[in-house]
């Protein structure tokens, strides 16, 4: 219990306590605030250059002069440059603050501060001596490794190319490619603007002009010359500043065109026209070329100087060594390229192009004297499911129906009903993974339809085989195109065309890809060479020698005879003989040139003559006449040949024929009704896929 002195205590508080409290709310005289009056500005320097920055202090002060350091405003800039570079609208911190400012206009120059919101707050200036900023022309360009190099002039032209192009690179070497010359300078206010005039008694080089705002002299010159030209440069300041300097630029000639002999054989056939076009290096103001020959021409072709063109109907065959020269517009003239004219009994006449660039695509003879044309690789090695029809009477391609998928180093196989079972390959974008799927062409409605059931298992780079009976044996393959994944298949498959279907058959004695398959006069299949995997990777792929053969009554494979070598990408002719020519391929060591035939009777291979020149992935058609016409493909040393040549069984020997008009590897070969032989499309030298074609006859 409280004692009455402890309550007494506690009341004395309490009336201490209430004198405090009304003190503060008026029982008294409270402490001023303190209120920015005005805004304070200075510079950190009182002359300058225009493009320079400078500092600008801003403080706020009241009415004494002191700092205010709770002033809580906004503050915006404004100034008697136009040009100038301000700052944002800003808040002070602490009552003051420091802001860079960029004059861009000489002469004296005011920068201001104002409150945003308080209009009693006195806004403040500054005054700055802003003197012309200096300018110079410094030029550098771009080397080729990306680096920079300094220039003191630009560099001379050549009249009708582009004036300097060449790789502009940043320091990751990241590099572009630019048509110009680039201008820079130093100094002054940025962006630049530049201009070029002639110097007294001169003119600019023709064909040349200075890009804004690219900043660059670009285009092409189109006369020869040495030219004196003023380069002035003029910078973004009020006013601005200029400055110039003489150069002197010359044009001169361009190189003498050079005559291209790339293709040194011409290749004509004899009482067939005949056209070939030279061609020489040049740009468009040496063009057009006159043109001139030495050398006797053979009879029946005649030489266009004005063209370039050989042409005519020859009459008799043989070899005419010509020279051939090209004299430009600027008079000057090539060195001599020689040529050799070669007419032959037989030869190629370039007709009709597809609409697809094709390579690994299919071509098949129909009954009404067509050539039925599917998939392939295009031109950026994707496969494509278009299709298209090749008519021998107009020497044209047409469209038909597309198959129900892309395709590429699939099969294609004439049944006897007249339609076309289209078998397995790859799909996809380059190189990849098989398809299991099979479709069927109807020449009577041009279109595809797929077939009842897959193949047993996805193939590309088989074969397929039509068997007396009308079914179809597809044998070997591997599960992927050109990968290092890739593995051969040893299966073996039938198609039944009455069901549709397919049904696995005995394997192979080996996996096999990129081999042969031919149907013997006895019903069985010979099945030749290839590999087990593709070549080039690891591990090593086996090259086979072996043969084997496919007896339909039993469905097995047994093995066969040796082949002389081991043998790749070789072609498998059936003679009228009934023997089997197995010719070239890419061998253990070197692409070979060897030949061997295959005697049914013995089931053995002898070595037979040796083609002209070693080949694989090449081509192969048996002629009306019993001989066969072996074109194209690739060796160890070239990417793809022109070259053809005739193999005689009468006289086991090899000849060459007329070349074709370009090189081809993974090209067609097929046999016409008429007797000639349609080659289409395939890769040249540089692997993009062609849509070229050509006939032989």
């Amino acid at each position: 219990m409280s004692s009455k002195k402890d309550i007494s205590l506690l009341g004395m508080l309490l009336t201490l306590a209430l004198a405090i409290t009304n003190f503060g709310c008026g029982g008294g005289t409270a402490a001023p605030s303190v209120m920015a009056t005005q805004l304070a500005v200075s510079v950190s320097a009182a002359n300058t250059t225009a493009g320079t920055a400078v500092s600008v202090t801003v403080r706020a002060v009241d009415a004494s002069g002191a700092l205010v350091t709770t002033y809580a405003g906004t503050v915006h800039f404004t100034s008697s440059d136009t040009q100038a570079t301000l700052p944002a609208d800003s808040k002070l911190t602490g009552g003051m603050g420091t802001f860079s400012v960029t004059f861009n206009t000489a002469g004296n120059q005011t920068i201001s501060a104002k409150d945003t919101a308080t209009a009693s707050i006195v806004a403040a200036s500054a005054v700055v001596s802003v003197a012309a900023a200096s300018l110079a022309i410094n030029l550098i360009c771009n080397n080729a490794a990306g680096g920079c190099t300094s220039t003191t002039a630009p560099p001379n032209g050549v009249a009708g190319n582009l004036y300097y192009p060449h790789l502009a690179c940043d320091f990751l070497r990241r590099c572009r490619r630019i048509n110009g010359f680039p201008l820079a300078a130093t100094g002054g206010v940025p962006p630049y603007s530049w201009s070029w005039a002639a110097a007294a008694g001169s003119s600019l080089p023709p064909g040349l002009s200075v890009s804004n705002p690219v900043n660059e002299i670009s285009g092409t010159p189109t006369q020869t010359g040495t030219y004196s030209v003023v380069l002035t440069v003029a910078d973004s300041a009020q006013p601005s500043v200029q400055a110039s300097q003489n150069y002197s630029i010359t044009i001169t000639l361009p190189p003498p065109p050079v005559v291209n002999a790339a293709q040194s054989q011409i290749p004509a056939v004899l009482n067939q026209p005949s056209s070939y076009t030279f061609t020489a290096t040049g740009n468009s103001l040496q063009q057009p070329f006159t043109w001139s020959e030495t050398g006797a021409l053979p009879a029946g072709l005649a030489f266009a100087s004005n063209t370039g063109t050989l042409s005519g109907t020859p009459t008799q065959t043989g070899k005419s060594a010509i020279s051939v020269t090209a004299t430009d517009q600027f008079k000057q003239t090539s060195a001599a390229a020689n040529f050799t004219i070669v007419v032959t009994a037989h030869g190629f006449l370039v007709t009709g192009s597809m609409a697809t660039d094709r390579r690994f695509h299919t071509a098949t003879l129909l009954p009404n004297g067509k050539v039925l044309v599917t998939g392939g690789q295009n031109g950026v090695y994707t496969a494509v499911a278009s299709a298209e029809l090749y008519d021998a009477s107009s020497g044209t391609f047409s469209g038909t129906g597309n198959m129900t998928a892309p395709r590429a180093g699939h099969t294609a196989t004439l049944l006897n009903d007249g339609k076309v079972l289209l078998a397995g390959g790859n799909s996809g974008t380059g190189d990849g993974a098989a398809i299991s799927s099979a479709e069927l062409y109807d020449p009577a409605t041009g279109t595809f339809t797929a077939t009842t059931g897959s193949m047993t298992a996805a193939r590309v780079a088989h074969t397929a085989t039509l068997l007396q009976g009308g079914k179809v044996l597809i044998t070997g393959g591997d599960v992927s195109f050109y990968t290092s994944s890739g593995q051969s298949l040893a299966s073996a498959e039938i198609f039944d065309p009455s069901t549709g279907t397919f049904t696995a058959t005995g394997n192979m004695t080996v996996p096999r890809e990129s081999h042969t398959a031919t149907l013997l006069s006895s019903g069985k299949a010979l099945i030749t060479g290839g590999s087990d995997g593709t070549l080039g990777y690891t591990p090593t792929t086996t090259l086979y020698a072996s043969s084997e053969t496919f007896d339909p009554s039993t469905g097995q494979f047994t093995a066969a005879g040796m082949m002389t070598t081991q043998r790749d990408w070789q072609t498998a002719s059936l003679l009228a003989s009934g023997k089997v020519l197995v010719a070239g391929g890419e061998g253990p060591i070197q692409t070979e040139a060897t030949a061997d035939l295959f005697d049914p009777s013995s089931g053995s291979f002898a070595a037979t003559g040796n083609m002209t020149e070693p080949r694989f992935y090449h081509a192969a058609s048996t002629l009306n006449d019993g001989t066969v016409l072996v074109s194209g493909g690739s060796d160890n040393s070239a990417r793809a040949k022109a070259t053809a040549e005739i193999y005689d069984p009468t006289a086991a020997t090899f000849t060459s024929t007329g070349s074709m008009n370009a090189e081809r590897v993974w090209h067609t070969s097929t046999v016409l009704q008429n007797g000639k032989v349609l080659i289409i499309g395939g890769s040249g030298s540089g692997s993009v896929p062609m849509a070229t074609a050509e006939v032989y006859q």
